[in-house]
């Protein structure tokens, strides 16, 4: 179920930040938001959605089929995948009157890569996120680029899946340093205790055509990332031909410095009203 978006008095974040949203009425265009594997819409972007209220920028969010509580118990055999986490954000999309600008983040970038092929999306923003070609999967995709230096979460223990369910879960002991070590302690382990089993079978789901090829990207690199191996991830700007921002966070970039993914936006939104 999408997160409604809810709208309160402009705050300019800086001089950059309003010039730019004077070159983009932010009421013309929808940012929707897809999170990653083992999380939730408001666990992922609490801080992030405060910043997008703040600055009259609209947005929903969309709630994966392949992260949930609601998951344990299911048939493993008829547990959701990538396609019906696609499906689910093109139905965001088709509620929204207008634009888009299509966010996904971590395992959300496999999805907004097939959802962006809708013809109301006019940008797509990766945020530390996978970006398939067609008929590549998630684990093709972190495998493509050598990696010599594993981040935390490529320890063979970092993640957990349960065969019998078909779910996998991020284990607690590595959780706080793969996703969220720059948060404070409290926070950091607040985020970890949010976290939700996801279906581990999604990961090797070939993408089907995908919208990178013909729609503009900024791909949101992560200079902390101990999920993603930030040399992964500035490769694969390069692959979809992304315009290029960094940001000295972890994994979690939108808990830990939502300003500064706030301001990506904007550009992004700046970008589609200039073209």
């Amino acid at each position: 179920m999408a997160m409604m978006n809810r709208l309160v008095s402009f705050v300019p974040l800086s001089i950059v930040f309003t010039m730019g949203l004077a070159a983009c009425n932010p009421s013309d265009v929808t940012v929707v938001l897809v999170h990653g594997s083992w999380h939730t819409p408001e666990a992922t972007w609490a801080p992030l959605t405060t910043q997008l209220d703040a600055a009259q920028i609209s947005w929903e969010s969309v709630d994966l089929a392949t992260s949930g509580d609601e998951l344990v118990g299911l048939d493993p055999l008829k547990l959701p995948g990538l396609a019906d986490d696609v499906s689910l954000a093109r139905d965001t999309i088709e509620a929204v009157d207008g634009p888009v600008l299509l966010v996904g983040h971590s395992y959300g970038g496999m999805v907004i890569s097939e959802a962006g092929l809708d013809e109301q999306v006019e940008h797509l923003m990766y945020l530390c996120a996978f970006s398939p070609a067609e008929g590549e999967s998630l684990v093709d995709v972190a495998t493509s680029v050598e990696v010599t230096d594993l981040p935390v979460l490529g320890d063979p223990k970092a993640i957990l899946f349960d065969y019998a369910t078909g779910l996998s879960r991020i284990n607690p002991d590595f959780a706080v340093a793969a996703l969220v070590a720059d948060l404070p302690e409290a926070e950091a382990q607040a985020a970890v205790d949010a976290l939700v089993p996801s279906v581990g079978a999604a990961s090797v789901e070939p993408a089907g055509p995908v919208a990178w090829t013909d729609v503009d990207s900024t791909y949101v690199v992560c200079s902390q990332d101990e999920a993603i191996p930030p040399v992964l991830q500035r490769a694969l700007s390069t692959k979809i031909g992304a315009v290029t921002s960094e940001l000295d966070t972890s994994h979690s970039a939108a808990l830990s410095d939502p300003v500064g993914v706030a301001r990506v936006i904007e550009d992004a939104l700046a970008a589609i009203s200039g073209s």
